[in-house]
Formats: C-alpha cells, sequence, structure tokens
C-alpha cells in the first residue's frame, strides 16, 4: 500500500512532459493500462491512481527495469546491493566520476525506481518494493543467513573482524555483506585458507556456481564431522551449496571483495556509431508480401504434405525454398507466420496443410494492412526463436522464453537511429546490448537480422536501419504506408531481351502472375524480372495456356510485347504436355467381384476397374471411404500389410484475419498527449490527497 502511495504521490507531482518521458521510455505501461488506441490516444477511464499502483506492482517494477540502459542497470544493482541506498562517493569508488552518472540516476528517478536527489546527501534511493526486484548478477550472503542462530551469525562476524556487532539481527547480516565486500577482509580470508579450498573458491569466484562432482569433491553433507575444504569455506561465510542440486557457488560480497568493484567496466555512454547510408527501395511494395501469395497459391494448388505428428517436415520446406529460390529458413518463417495469421490450415483429413477460407479474402486487405498483419504476427510469435536460426520445420512448439519483447527492444533501437542511415549487424547488437541489457545481447539482436530482412523493415542488404517504408509503419501505421505507397503500378515494359522492368510499387496481383513466368533479378529500386523458358513451362504446367500468357504480357505491356518473347512463349507451349504422368491416390479391393461393380458405380469414388477384385481412385483413401459410404457401402481402411486402421479426423479451425493490426510500435504513443490527459482526468481533489510528498528513508 505504501508502494502505491509512493508512486501515486510522485505521479501527482509530475510535469507533464516528464510524465510524458516516462510512458515514452516505458511503451509496456500504456499497452498494459490500455492507455492507447489504435489512433495513439488515450482511454478517459484510466487516470494517474492507476497507473501509480501498476508502477507500484511487480509487473510494473519489471517493465521499468527492462527498459534500463546498461549503465542506469548497473546504478540500480549497485544501489540495491546497498539495500536501496547509495550515495555518489560509494559509485565513483570503482566508476568514473562523469556527468552520465547523474544522468543515470536522474533517469531512475523519472522511472519512479528511486526518489530524486535532495540537498541533504541522499544522491540515489530506491523507493519501496523495488529493491527485491532487482536482478543482481549472484546471490548475496545477507538472505542466506536469516536463519542463522543469533550465536552462529556473531561467530562469523568475530571471524570476519567485527568490532561493534549491532543488536538487530537484520542489521547483523548486512554488516556480514558489508565486511565481505570490502577488499581488506576478502584478501585475509582467502589467505588464510587452505591450498585446496583456496583453489575452490578461485574456480567459484572466477566461472561461477560448479557441481561439487566436477571441483573433485563427494558429495556434501553438512554434519559431516570429517570436514573438508568446502566446509571450510562454508563455515568462514566464503562458500554456499545447494544441497538438492549439489552445487557449491560463492557469494557475490565475496566476489566483490575479491575483485575489488562491483562490475569490470563501467560504461560511460552508448557505443560510438558511424551510420552508414541504407540500400532503401523508397516506396516499393515488401517483397514479402508477395512471396506470402505465392506460398499461399503453391500450397493451394497442392497442399504440403503434413507430418504424422500434423507438423510440416523440413522435406516440404526445402521443396518450396527451392522452388521460391528462398533460403529455406525463410520459408519456415514465412509458414509460421502464414499459420499464426490462421491463413494455412490442416484438411479435414488432416494430412496436408493448405490455406484456409481467410486466405481467400486477404486481397480485399489493403498492402499497409497485410504488412503490419504480418510484421504484428512476427513480433508476438511463439514459435519462432531466432537465436537459434529461422525455422525450418514447423511443429506449433512454443519457444520460451517467448521473444516478443526482445523483438519489441530490437524495433525501438532502429526506430531510434536518424532516417535514412544504419549500422552493420554486429554494431546493431552493441546498440541493443547498451540500451537492453536485460533482455537483449549482441548474439540476441544481430540473430534478428535475418527475420527483419524477410519482413522488409531493412534493406535486403548492406547496413542495418529502417526503410523509409518501415519507419512509416512503426511509427505512423498502415494507412500511412498505403498512401506512401500511392496507387499500386499495374504496368511493366517487357524488353526484346526477355526482361521485365517494373515500378517498385507494383501491385501483388500483378506481381503474382509475372511471377508465374518470370525469375525476379533485382528489387533494388525499379524491379527487373527475367522471363524464362522454365518458367513459362511451370505456369502451362499450372495450367495456365499459351493465349492466357500472351494476353497478360500484352495488357500489362506498356510497349509491345516483342515477337521474340513470344516465340518463346510458343516453343514452350509446342513442347508441353508430349510426356504425361497420371497419380493414383487410393486403391480399392476386395473378395467378391460384385461388391467391386457396386462400388465402381459410385461416381463420386472415381474409381477406374483394373481387375474383377482391384480398381484405383485419384481420391484420398479417406475420400474414397467417405464416398463409397454416402452410398452405404461400408468400406474399411488399411495400412501397408494390409492391416486394417481406424479413420483420424482432425479438423483445424482457421482465424479470423484480423481488421487492425495490434503492432506494439504501429501508431507509437503521443506520450505527451496521453500525459495531458492523464493530469487532466486526475481531479484537484484527488491531486491534492494523493500528492503530498513521501520522504525518502535516509541514506545507509
Amino acid at each position: 500500500m505504501r508502494a502505491s502511495t509512493d508512486r501515486i504521490s510522485a505521479l501527482g507531482r509530475m510535469p507533464a512532459p516528464d510524465l510524458a518521458a516516462l510512458l515514452s521510455r516505458v511503451p509496456d505501461l500504456a499497452s498494459q493500462l490500455g492507455l492507447t488506441d489504435v489512433s495513439g490516444g488515450a482511454t478517459s477511464d484510466v487516470g494517474l491512481t492507476d497507473l501509480g499502483i501498476l508502477l507500484a506492482s511487480p509487473r510494473g517494477i519489471l517493465s521499468v527495469i527492462r527498459s534500463l540502459n546498461r549503465l542506469e542497470r548497473q546504478l540500480l544493482i549497485m544501489a540495491a546491493l546497498h539495500d536501496g541506498a547509495v550515495s555518489r562517493e560509494q559509485v565513483i569508488a570503482e566508476a568514473p566520476d562523469t556527468p552520465e552518472l547523474d544522468h543515470a540516476a536522474s533517469a531512475l528517478a523519472l522511472l519512479t525506481l528511486a526518489y530524486p536527489a535532495d540537498s541533504e546527501g541522499a544522491w540515489l534511493v530506491l523507493r519501496p518494493g523495488v529493491t527485491r526486484h532487482v536482478p543482481l548478477p549472484g546471490i548475496r550472503i545477507y538472505s542466506a543467513l536469516a536463519n542463522l542462530a543469533s550465536a552462529d551469525l556473531d561467530m562469523l562476524l568475530q571471524r570476519l573482524g567485527a568490532i561493534d556487532i549491532p543488536y538487530r539481527h537484520e542489521d547483523r547480516r548486512r554488516l556480514v555483506g558489508r565486511l565481505l565486500r570490502q577488499p581488506d577482509v576478502a584478501r585475509d580470508l582467502h589467505e588464510s585458507l587452505e591450498p585446496e579450498a583456496a583453489r575452490i573458491i578461485d574456480l567459484l569466484v572466477e566461472h561461477g556456481d560448479q557441481r561439487i562432482a566436477d571441483l573433485g569433491l563427494p558429495p556434501f553433507d553438512p554434519w559431516d564431522r570429517r570436514g573438508g575444504p568446502l566446509h571450510q569455506l562454508v563455515q568462514s561465510g566464503m562458500a554456499g551449496v545447494d544441497l538438492n542440486k549439489q552445487r557449491a557457488f560463492s557469494w557475490l560480497d565475496l566476489r566483490i571483495g575479491l575483485r575489488g568493484s562491483l562490475f569490470d567496466d563501467w560504461p560511460t555512454g552508448p557505443p560510438a556509431v558511424r551510420p552508414e547510408p541504407l540500400q532503401d527501395t523508397g516506396a516499393a511494395t515488401p517483397s514479402v508480401l508477395r512471396r506470402l501469395h505465392q506460398l499461399l497459391e503453391l500450397w493451394g494448388k497442392e497442399p504440403a504434405a503434413a507430418l504424422a505428428s500434423g507438423g510440416i517436415g523440413v522435406r516440404v520446406m526445402r521443396g518450396t525454398a527451392k522452388a521460391f529460390g528462398m533460403d529455406v529458413g525463410a520459408v519456415g518463417m514465412l509458414v509460421s507466420l502464414a499459420i499464426d495469421l490462421g491463413l494455412l490450415g490442416q484438411t479435414e483429413e488432416a494430412d496436408a496443410w493448405g490455406p484456409t477460407a481467410a486466405a481467400a479474402t486477404l486481397d480485399q486487405e489493403t498492402t499497409g494492412t497485410q504488412w503490419a498483419q504480418l510484421v504484428a504476427a512476427w513480433q508476438h510469435a511463439t514459435t519462432i526463436d531466432e537465436r537459434a536460426g529461422l525455422p525450418t520445420r514447423w511443429n506449433g512448439d512454443a519457444v520460451w522464453p517467448a521473444q516478443d519483447a526482445n523483438r519489441a527492444a530490437v524495433l525501438r533501437v532502429l526506430t531510434s537511429l536518424d532516417p535514412g542511415v544504419g549500422v552493420p549487424p554486429e554494431v546493431l547488437g552493441e546498440l541493443c546490448a547498451w540500451h537492453y541489457p536485460e533482455s537483449l545481447g549482441v548474439e540476441g539482436a544481430t540473430a534478428m537480422v535475418q527475420a527483419l530482412r524477410l519482413l522488409g523493415l531493412v534493406p535486403a542488404a548492406g547496413p542495418v536501419g529502417l526503410t523509409t517504408l518501415g519507419r512509416t509503419l512503426l511509427t505512423s501505421g498502415p494507412t500511412q504506408v498505403d498512401r506512401q505507397l500511392g496507387i499500386a503500378a499495374e504496368h511493366v515494359i517487357v524488353q526484346a531481351d526477355h526482361s521485365v522492368v517494373a515500378p517498385p510499387n507494383l501491385a501483388p496481383g500483378i506481381a503474382r502472375q509475372l511471377a508465374s513466368v518470370a525469375v525476379l533479378e533485382s528489387e533494388a529500386g525499379a524491379q527487373i524480372w527475367r522471363i524464362t523458358s522454365e518458367r513459362i513451362a511451370e505456369a502451362m504446367a499450372a495450367g495456365r495456356s499459351r493465349d492466357e500468357l500472351v494476353t497478360f504480357l500484352t495488357e500489362t505491356s506498356q510497349v509491345p510485347v516483342p515477337p521474340n518473347v513470344v516465340v518463346t512463349i510458343d516453343d514452350a507451349a509446342a513442347r508441353h504436355g508430349r510426356l504425361r504422368a497420371g497419380v493414383v491416390g487410393s486403391y480399392l479391393r476386395c473378395e467378391d467381384p460384385v461388391d467391386m461393380t457396386g462400388a465402381a458405380a459410385v461416381s463420386g469414388a472415381k474409381l477406374r476397374v483394373l481387375s474383377p477384385t482391384v480398381a484405383v481412385s485419384p481420391l484420398s483413401r479417406e475420400k474414397l471411404i467417405g464416398a463409397l459410404r454416402a452410398r452405404g457401402l461400408l468400406a474399411v481402411a488399411e495400412d501397408g500389410d494390409g492391416l486394417t486402421i481406424p479413420p483420424r479426423r482432425v479438423v483445424t479451425e482457421p482465424l479470423e484475419w484480423v481488421d487492425q493490426p495490434d503492432l506494439d510500435l504501429v501508431h507509437t504513443p503521443d506520450g505527451l498527449a496521453i500525459a495531458e490527459r492523464l493530469l487532466a482526468s486526475s481531479s484537484s481533489t484527488a491531486a491534492s490527497s494523493t500528492a503530498r510528498p513521501i520522504s525518502p528513508p535516509d541514506a545507509r
């Protein structure tokens, strides 16, 4: 209760620009309270009291901590290690004395994690409820001593050289930690150890916790009177043991004392970067949408075979990737997003994957909306973990921990870069590690670059930075994307060298049809396609005639189609159909020819009799059985060995196509507008009752 009142009081005294900065710095707060709608406005039924309660809750505190940069995070950890209050002198004892330290302390106060510095020397004091949620880089001895008897605690303090032993048990435990953090005390303890105990503590300090067996020691028994090197470390307050897991570790306090500092280094600011110009295609329709439509069209004609478990295997992904000329991981990610959006689903027999009813209405959505849905599906995807590479299969298993917060962090870092410039992938990783050390490291950020390139948010090659269209999507939303794209172009230029020049905003439908007869060679600015005999043959194999292809090129090209291009189509048409192949989907066998005669009379079964007791059908086994049973013929399924198997019917309902994108960074909240509405919605009575200052506790 005190923590909530404290936060409400702080918000009541906060100017609108500071409140706006808080909401902009931690956008999770606005989304958790429903403060923003699709237009970026604030709801009228949420006030400062609700925001204050959230900021005091574990969920709110953790959201704020995740928004801290590396320097702010280290400063917060140091304050928590000193029981919630640290002076500037204590910090600069190991950190560089720079103005950035004061800026970081002010940021912690702005984010309501700490009190503002006052003139009485309280430089950084954490607010109630914060200390317990700070992620310390180790285990403090303070909590482990809670159940230690007072007499044993006194003996430990005497071994550490304590002179004035406090009366309260809690203060004694704090004193143990402070003594261990003193370099002279830690060194004296280390020098008093036997060689084997010194070897063990050096390993624990340098490499973290270890299995006791890996240390070359027998299982640890605290009641073993024979003792040993690990017992010596535990009794001297230098190490602890997890009895259940049989793992030994050094206390964080001791590590600080032996190393002489809490952190190996203290950064003074973000890494220096040299932005490079982007290879931006301008207002070009994202190629990922064309790939999505190609995928739906391909699997619509020939559904992808499902695994026995219901997933999609590597072989199917590789075949699709080869047909598209894409990386198999890119196809796997596109398939995963299409499934999440309900555009792909299993057939009734659960033996294949194909487009759902929602896919048929996809073209009714604008280009901006389709793209925003794909980006939103990626940001919230639970089956993709870019740290392990893009998926090469799909089994529906959720990834833990979920990567949505990390993806949002990368997008925010990209949004902070100046328009039109980018940085190398490794530099992007360093920036993310600085701005969001709680969520991302260098590897975690660079692993997402491949997904960003596939989605078209960053260029397909070169420096990593938001494209013009990508920045528009993340800051203004899909409607503005459609305005920037303008009216989609529906005409191309077919040239005598079989190349096709298309504008960057080529309509997705035209691009889809063009992809059936040509290969995309370049999309840096204008799109360059190349008509090939292989593509024409594939289009004819898919059911398109020679006249259809010539008519499409004639109606789409702004100039007459060169005669040699028509000759290429005619040559492919002349070769088409010379070789023929058929498919048998299932067979039917029986003992009595009379039964076969009755089954062959069922037109829906599409049976072709090969012998009096054997017939074949292009239908799948389940569909054949269904057609016969509809006419009263009770056929059963059998496996390759002739054993009867029960039918398996699983139906996956397609998800509804969402009308409004739910993308965290689409329509970036206007922090100042929301802050002014929140302050205006709080009545003067409420403000006067909650704005009474709460004095911070004295700095220890």
